[in-house]
Formats: C-alpha cells, structure tokens, sequence
C-alpha cells in the first residue's frame, strides 16, 4: 500500500474538506430536511411514552434513507454506463449529499466522469481519486481494480498542474509499494530526468558535536548496497574529517568546521531511486554558523558524595568569559522518603514503617492531612492503613520543605479462603 499522507502530505485535509463540503452542499438539503423531520417525530413519540410507533418510525425512516441512497446510486450508475459525463458528475455529487459516502467505486466513478467530462478540475479530480484510494484501503477486502488506477490517475492530476515534486514524491512511493512494474520505474526515471534531479535543501546543525549538514534532493539517492555516498562528493577546501554518508535518501556530512564555509562538489552521474542520475557536475555551499554560547556539564554531578573530591568537570562553547559560582548542597537540607518505596503495595491492618532522609528535625508525618503521632527525635513512624484504598503521605520538616507520596492498601488474605486469579480455595 502506498501512504499517501506520507508522500502527499496536506492533501488528505484537502481531499476530505472537498468531501464535507459536497456532503452538506444545498444538493442534500432536501434529504436532510426530511430526516430532521422524520428524526422530530421519533422523538415526540418517545416523549409521548409511545415506544412502538417510536420503533415503528425509526424503522421506516431507516428505510426510507436507504431506498433514496440507491436510487441515487442507480440514477448516477446508468449515467457512467451510458458515458453521459455531465449528467454523471451531477448524480454522483447528488448521492454524495445523502452521507454515508463510504463506497470508494463512488469517488472513483466521480474522478473519472469529472475528468472525461473535458473541465480543467485537476483538484477535483485529484481529491476524487485520493477518496477512492484511501477508502478503497480502508475496506475489509479492498477493491485492487481500484488501487493503481486510482494513484495513476492522481499521478496524472499533479502532472497536469505542474506539481512535478510532488508527482516525483508519488512516484518515489508507487515504485516502493509495487517494484515489479516497470512502467512505475519507467515513468518515475523520466519524470527525474525530465524535471530536474536537483538539491532540494540544506539543512545545518552546528550545535550537534560534531556538527552536521544534511543535503536533500528532489528524488532520493540510490540504495543499491554498493552505492557510497562519498565516492561521489570532495570538498574544498578539503575536510579530511569529514564523514559523508546515505541518510533517508540524502547526503549527510559530519564534522565541518562551525562558523565556516564549505564548496561540496557532486560529480555528474550521482545515481537516484529507479536509474535515474544526475546529469552534470554541481556545487553547493554548506555554511555552518558559529555554536550557540552555552556550558556543558554533568549534571549528575552537582550534588557531590562527601566520599567523592569536590570538583564539577565542564566545558564551554564560544564563550571567552564565566563567571561561576558553586554552592555546596548540605545533606541535610535534602528531603526524601526512604520507605515506603513508591509503588508499594501495603496491606489494610497490617502496621507499616514510615522513613525520611535528609532534612531539619522535628518532622511532622501526615496521612491524608491528618497527622500520626511521633517522636520528634526520630526520623521514622509506625502506621497502619485501616482499610484497603489510596492514601496520601505527607511529610514536613522544620525548615517548611515538604515531600508527598501516594500510597496503596490492598485488602488481607484471610484464614478461610486464599484466591489464585478467580479460584477461590477453601482451606480446612
């Protein structure tokens, strides 16, 4: 399957806009202002309490949708068979009013009597056969007489706007998804040679150690395995540190200097997706801008065991100058909850120790707002939850910091009865 989201990006909205805007269009009016109707009587039945006419309404307007869907369906159908084109698009934009536009056959029937109806409606018939492909995908057997045609068609609708990037990008995804046609492979070479096989992009990142620039084309590069992207690229002046490699169809280059120029040099004959190959030699600039001013540090490393030499490594990037200043982070001055870890599952009725690290004595321990009583010269606590469900553990310090933990009861295993997933066993 071809994504089209992927290869078309933006179209879809497009497509589906189009679809909306044909289903509330004033050719469904009639339609909807009959099943608003029939929808007011249901339910003035159901408010009289009446259920069995509410039913019996509710069927016959079921029904009633159906039969005129068909009949539209039918009236649209007969005009395709008979290549009234004109007549077609109408009964088929007439059908598409009634909702439920789910058949793909209808927005391919569209696609093609719009098109053989002689109108320059390119977008129509572009959001036509994108309907038809991707509800065609969507179904639980799709229809592959639909499939090809349908990108073929929305191939030729790019093609005739002009829109020959994105009928490559199309034809990039048509010869991934079907490798064995030649005539994608053929059309996709021509298309390449035809409109250009050129640098689409540049994109620098000079932050990134090392650096990195990455050069997009308007096809992807060949991935033949012994294809290697820097047989085919020099530099000047020369950046033996360089590292040139194959990324997502590009060519992406490591290691140039930041706040410098480069000259790269592509050699004619640069190989593409599907034979196509670059036809002469060119030279694009890569410009990487000076690294933005920062310090880089282990932060890891900012609170320092007594056990470890006090020292914090750094280094810094375009900056000539630094001021710094390092505080000392007293233990003490840290507050924790040592037990119970979190994620602990306790037990309802069954006593349970409370433990802090860090911080000022006296502490205060408080469970769902409520305090427990404790010794203030101890960093710990006895409690028991009384029955199982959430509770919320608070601890506050002398100096006002404060930590919070979530805690679970579960309910006790009883003497009588022990459970293994939904066995209950009797113990005698």
């Amino acid at each position: 399957m071809v994504n089209l989201s992927r290869a078309l990006p933006g179209l879809g909205n497009d497509a589906e806009t189009y679809a909306s805007n044909l289903e509330s269009s004033k050719l469904g009016h009639r339609f909807r202002a009959a099943g608003r109707a029939n929808d007011q009587a249901i339910r003035a039945a159901l408010k009289a309490g009446d259920t069995a006419k509410a039913a019996r309404l509710q069927t016959q307007h079921e029904a009633w949708k159906k039969q005129q869907r068909t009949h539209a369906l039918d009236t649209a159908e007969k005009a395709y068979a008979a290549g009234d084109w004109s007549s077609a698009v109408a009964d088929y934009q007439q059908r598409i009013g009634l909702g439920h536009n789910g058949n793909p056959q209808i927005w391919w029937h569209l696609a093609n009597a719009i098109r053989n109806n002689g109108a320059p409606f390119e977008k129509d018939i572009a959001y036509s056969a994108y309907l038809a492909y991707e509800r065609t995908i969507q179904q639980h057997k799709a229809d592959v007489a639909i499939l090809l045609p349908a990108l073929n068609l929305l191939r030729q609708t790019l093609a005739a706007r002009g829109n020959h990037l994105a009928e490559i990008h199309l034809l990039e995804a048509m010869y991934r998804a079907y490798p064995a046609d030649t005539r994608i492979a053929a059309d996709l070479k021509k298309t390449v040679m035809t409109y250009g096989f050129q640098v689409q992009s540049v994109t620098p990142d000079a932050n990134q150690f090392p650096t990195r620039t990455c050069v997009k084309f308007t096809a992807p590069l060949s991935d033949a395995p012994d294809f290697h992207a820097s047989n085919w690229v020099t530099f000047s002046p020369a950046r033996p540190h360089a590292a040139v490699v194959r990324e997502n169809g590009g060519i992406c280059v490591t290691g140039l200097p930041a706040g410098s120029s480069t000259q790269m040099h592509i050699r004619a004959g640069l190989p593409a997706i599907a034979g196509a190959v670059m036809t002469a030699a060119k030279s694009i600039t890569l410009t990487l801008p000076n690294r933005s001013p920062s310090i880089i540090s282990d932060t890891g490393r900012f609170i320092i065991p007594a056990s470890l030499p006090p020292a914090v490594g750094f280094s810094s990037v375009n900056i000539s100058r630094v001021k710094l200043q390092i505080n000392r982070v007293p233990e003490r001055t840290l507050l924790e909850i040592a037990a119970p870890p979190p994620g602990a599952q306790l037990t309802a009725g069954e006593p349970v120790s409370i433990r802090v690290l860090g911080g000022s004595r006296p502490f205060h321990f408080l469970v769902d707002g409520r305090p427990i009583p404790s010794n203030p010269a101890l960093r710990s606590v006895r409690w028991t939850p009384s029955v199982a469900g959430f509770y919320h553990l608070s601890i506050l310090d002398a100096n006002g910091k404060l930590v919070k933990r979530a805690l679970r009861a579960v309910p006790p295993i009883s003497a009588g009865n022990v459970e293994w997933g939904s066995t209950t066993v009797a113990q005698k």
